[in-house]
């Protein structure tokens, strides 16, 4: 189980990310270094914290690909 306080963990290169416990679920927030934008997701606690980053990781590159292509 996951302490309530935030924790970041960088395993990507420019990319933070921080945990929340809130209840059964993980409120899971992903920052890109170089822009600021932030992203938050929430997963069930029982999700593996490597599966957790992938997933924000996933939404956080999807949010600066849809923002590239309308400053494009």
């Amino acid at each position: 189980m996951m302490s309530d306080s935030p924790n970041t963990h960088p395993p990507e290169e420019g990319c933070i990310f921080a945990f929340h416990q809130i209840g059964i679920n993980v409120k899971i927030i992903a920052i890109d270094e170089k822009t600021g934008i932030e992203v938050c997701t929430i997963a069930p606690y029982t999700l593996s914290q490597k599966d957790m980053q992938t997933l924000a990781l996933q939404k956080l590159k999807s949010v600066l690909k849809k923002q590239n292509d309308n400053n494009t």
